[in-house]
């Protein structure tokens, strides 16, 4: 695995694309979701120097943006679409669990965003807001569109057949692919 190259992992049904945080208003949202466990990415001199993250007294913040591809497109409405968006959410939220288990375990913070209420899932009495797609994918270099009753994440080749989830953490990339290669 590559930094900001989309690997499928087969055992999984999970594409992985690994990307260091360093948008300072991308780094202040997340901020804001995990106000108790990122505290510790603000410098002494505030948020102005907060996308410095290349700054060896700091660990860079890296987002594991995950896809897995549906069979029903996700921007529909009806009890089928739900009952997938359900069980990708369900596949998701266990692999994720492992995944940041095992960051956790070599000494490092990792969390997720929970794909259906948008709020952390590991630590959620720390979040002071919801994961608002508009304001965070589209810094991250993903398509999202509004078709109306609700906005969309686009995946750039499986379009609206796919679930969006992800992953964030403090750990250095080979521990990051390592954990995700270990499930």
């Amino acid at each position: 695995m590559k930094l900001n190259e989309a690997e499928f992992i087969e055992s999984v049904k999970f594409e992985y694309t690994i990307k260091k945080c360093s948008v300072p208003l991308l780094l202040k949202n997340f901020k804001s979701l995990f106000p108790n466990d990122l505290k510790n990415l603000i410098d002494t001199n505030g948020d102005k120097n907060i996308g410095c993250m290349d700054d060896e007294n700091k660990s860079p913040l890296y987002l594991i943006i995950c896809w897995s591809q549906t069979n029903l497109p996700m921007s529909g409405f009806s009890s089928a679409v739900d009952e997938e968006r359900e069980l990708r959410s369900n596949l998701f939220v266990d692999v994720a669990t492992k995944v940041c288990d095992n960051i956790k375990k070599k000494g490092y913070w990792s969390d997720f965003i929970d794909p259906l209420s948008g709020v952390p899932y590991i630590n959620r009495e720390n979040a002071n807001s919801v994961f608002v797609p508009t304001e965070s994918v589209q810094l991250m270099d993903i398509e999202i569109v509004d078709v109306g009753c609700c906005q969309v994440i686009i995946h750039p080749i499986w379009k609206v057949r796919a679930f969006f989830s992800l992953l964030i953490s403090t750990a250095p990339f080979d521990i990051l692919d390592q954990a995700l290669h270990s499930n």
